[in-house]
C-alpha cells in the first residue's frame, strides 16, 4: 500500500502532466523567486543582527558549538540562555561546527534558512492539498502568492525560528489528521512533533489546546492521551531547565531570558493593558490585510481626505478580514485543526502587550488565504441558497477566484521585483552607508579597546560577534516601552551602564524599533551630558556619521 506522502507526489505529478502550462508557470515564478531570494539573502548580510533576535540566536548557537553551554555569551556575566527554547540555536550550532568563521559563514547560514523558509510554505500547502481541504491548482496559487510576498523575501533569510517551526507545524497536524484514519490507540507520533515543535517555537505551545479540542470532538481519548502525555514529558525538562535557571538571572536582563518574568514584572498597568489589547487587535487587522493584499500598503494615505482615510482604515480593512473571520469560524465549527490553531494563535498575540509583527504573520500566511477562500466560498454558498441564480453565477465565481488569485500572485511579484530593482537584483548591491560604518567601528573597537571593554549599544549580539566585547541593550526594554514605543531614556541608559559597568556607550542604527531606539539614545546622551557634562565623552565617529562612539567619564558623573 502507498504511503500518504507518497500518493500525494503521484496525485501532484498527474496533476503537472494533464496542465503542463502550469508546470511552465511555475518553472517561471520559480526562476523569478531564486532572483529575488538570491538578493535578499546579499542584502541581509548587511543588516545581520539589526534585528536583535537573530542576533541573539546565532551567539546562542555559537556558545553551543564552542562547547561553552547554552549560554548568551554576549552580555556581561554570560547568563544561561533561558528565553529561547534550545532546537533552533542547536540546529544553528551544527553548522557553526561546519563553517565557524564569522561573518565568512553568514552566506552558507542565509542560504540554508532561505531552503527552510521555502519548505516551510512548500510543508503548509502540501498538508492541506494532501488532507484535501484545498485542490491542487488553489493550494499552487497560495504557495506561489506566499513566496512571492515581499514580506517573506525579506524575511526568509534572517536567522529566525519562525519559520522552522512552522515546518514541523504543518507535520504535526498533517500526522494528527493522518492518525484519524487509524482506530483510537496510544500512537505517540503526532506528540512527539509537539514536543518537537515547541522545542523550536515556544509559542507553538497553543498547538497543544488545538489538539486537546480537535481530538476531543471526535472522542478519540486514547490518542488525545498519548499526544498531550507524550508531548509533556519530553518538553516538561526542557521547561523547568528554562524556568530554574531564568530565577536566578539578574532582574535587569529579563527581557533577555525570560519571556514570562519579563512581562509579569514589565507589564503596563490593567488600564493600559486593555488599550493594548485594543490596539493590537485593530493593528494586527491591518497588518495582516497589508500582508495579504499587494498594494493596500503602497497606498499613499497622506495625500487622501479625512473621510476616504478614515473609511479605509477604521472600515475599510476590517471588511476585507471579514472573510478570514467567516472561514475560521465555519471550520471551527467542526472543529478543524487550522481553525482551531489559527484561533489560539490569534487570541495569544492579541493578549500579548507587545505589537504584532511581520514575521508573526508568516508562518501561518498560507492558512490565512486558506480562510479566505472558505470564507468566499461559505459567502457564495449563502448567495446561491437565497438567491436561486443561474448557471452564469457559477461561472462569474469561477473567474473571480481566477482573477483573484491572478491578482495576489501578479501583484506579489510585481511589488517584490520592484523592491528589489527588477534587474539590479541580479547584480551584488553595494554595501549600504549604514554596514559601511558598521564596519568603521568595529575596526576602531578591535584596533582602541581592550578585550575585556564593556559597551551599551541597540545591537549588541552582533556587536559581540564582530569584536567579542560584551555588550548590552541601553535599556530594560520593559513591556510598557513596546506599548508607548518609549524604547530609551536618560535613567534607562544609566541603568544599563550601572548595571554591566560599561565603559563605551555606542549609538548605532537599529531596525526592531522603528529607529526609535536609535534618536532616542541619541537624545538620552544629550541629556545626560546636560546634567553630567563630559561624562559621555565621544571618540570616535563614522564616515556617514551615523555611528558615534562614547567613553565614560565616572569622575564627571553627577550623582
Amino acid at each position: 500500500m502507498k504511503s500518504f506522502v507518497q500518493r500525494f507526489v503521484d496525485r501532484t505529478r498527474l496533476f503537472f502532466r494533464r496542465h503542463p502550462w502550469i508546470a511552465a508557470a511555475y518553472v517561471l515564478l520559480s526562476i523569478i523567486l531564486v532572483a529575488l531570494l538570491r538578493a535578499s539573502i546579499l542584502r541581509y548580510q548587511n543588516y545581520f543582527g539589526m534585528y536583535h533576535d537573530d542576533g541573539v540566536y546565532l551567539v546562542s548557537a555559537q556558545s553551543l558549538s564552542e562547547n561553552l553551554g547554552y549560554r548568551i555569551t554576549s552580555l556581561p556575566g554570560e547568563p544561561y540562555q533561558t528565553k529561547y527554547p534550545i532546537g533552533y540555536p542547536f540546529l544553528l550550532s551544527l553548522c557553526l561546527r561546519l563553517m565557524p568563521a564569522f561573518p565568512a559563514n553568514l552566506l552558507g547560514l542565509e542560504t540554508l534558512q532561505v531552503l527552510l523558509s521555502i519548505t516551510a510554505i512548500l510543508a503548509m500547502v502540501s498538508y492541506l492539498v494532501a488532507t484535501r481541504k484545498v485542490t491542487i491548482l488553489l493550494g499552487l496559487a497560495i504557495g506561489a502568492a506566499c513566496l512571492l510576498n515581499m514580506r517573506f523575501i525579506d524575511f526568509a533569510p534572517m536567522l529566525m525560528s519562525d519559520l522552522l517551526g512552522a515546518i514541523l507545524l504543518a507535520a504535526c497536524m498533517w500526522c494528527a489528521e493522518k492518525q484519524l484514519r487509524t482506530k483510537d490507540t496510544f500512537l505517540p507520533w503526532a506528540g512527539l512533533l509537539l514536543a518537537a515543535t515547541v522545542t523550536i517555537r515556544t509559542q507553538a505551545v497553543v498547538l497543544a489546546p488545538a489538539l486537546f479540542c480537535f481530538y476531543a470532538f471526535r472522542k478519540r481519548w486514547k490518542t488525545l492521551t498519548a499526544t498531550l502525555v507524550g508531548a509533556l514529558l519530553l518538553v516538561a525538562p526542557q521547561l523547568w531547565w528554562q524556568s530554574y535557571n531564568s530565577q536566578s538571572s539578574p532582574t535587569f536582563i529579563t527581557f533577555y531570558t525570560s519571556y514570562m518574568k519579563h512581562a509579569n514584572t514589565t507589564a503596563p498597568s490593567l488600564n493600559a493593558s486593555y488599550q493594548s489589547i485594543v490596539g493590537n487587535f485593530n493593528w494586527s487587522v491591518i497588518l495582516q490585510m497589508n500582508t495579504y493584499f499587494p498594494g493596500l500598503e503602497q497606498i499613499s494615505y497622506q495625500l487622501l481626505s479625512p473621510i476616504i482615510f478614515f473609511l479605509i482604515y477604521n472600515i475599510g480593512y476590517f471588511l476585507l478580514a471579514l472573510p478570514s473571520v467567516i472561514g475560521v469560524l465555519v471550520k471551527i465549527r467542526k472543529a478543524s485543526l487550522p481553525a482551531l490553531f489559527c484561533f489560539f494563535y490569534a487570541a495569544l498575540l492579541c493578549f500579548w502587550p507587545s505589537k504584532l509583527e511581520w514575521r508573526h504573520v508568516l508562518p501561518v500566511m498560507v492558512l490565512g488565504y486558506y480562510f479566505y477562500f472558505v470564507g468566499f466560498r461559505f459567502l457564495a454558498a449563502q448567495i446561491k441558497r437565497v438567491a436561486h441564480p443561474g448557471k452564469f453565477y457559477a461561472g462569474s465565481c469561477r473567474i473571480l477566484a481566477v482573477t483573484f488569485c491572478s491578482y495576489l500572485i501578479g501583484g506579489a511579484g510585481f511589488l517584490s521585483c520592484s523592491k528589489a530593482g527588477w534587474l539590479n537584483s541580479l547584480a551584488t548591491p553595494p554595501p549600504p552607508v549604514t554596514a559601511i560604518d558598521f564596519q568603521q567601528a568595529v575596526s576602531w573597537v578591535k584596533e582602541n579597546t581592550p578585550v575585556n571593554s564593556v559597551f551599551v549599544c541597540n545591537n549588541d549580539p552582533v556587536f559581540y560577534l564582530y569584536t567579542r566585547r560584551h555588550a548590552i541593550l541601553p535599556s530594560r526594554l520593559e513591556v510598557w516601552r513596546f506599548v508607548t514605543d518609549q524604547y530609551v531614556d536618560p535613567k534607562s541608559l544609566l541603568e544599563a551602564i550601572d548595571y554591566s559597568h560599561a565603559t563605551y556607550v555606542m549609538n548605532e542604527p537599529a531596525f526592531r524599533s522603528m529607529g526609535y531606539s536609535y534618536t532616542q539614545l541619541a537624545r538620552a546622551i544629550d541629556d545626560i551630558n546636560v546634567t553630567s557634562p563630559g561624562y559621555l565623552v565621544p571618540v570616535f565617529q563614522s564616515e556617514h556619521k551615523l555611528i558615534t562612539v562614547y567613553k565614560t567619564d565616572v569622575d564627571k558623573r553627577t550623582k
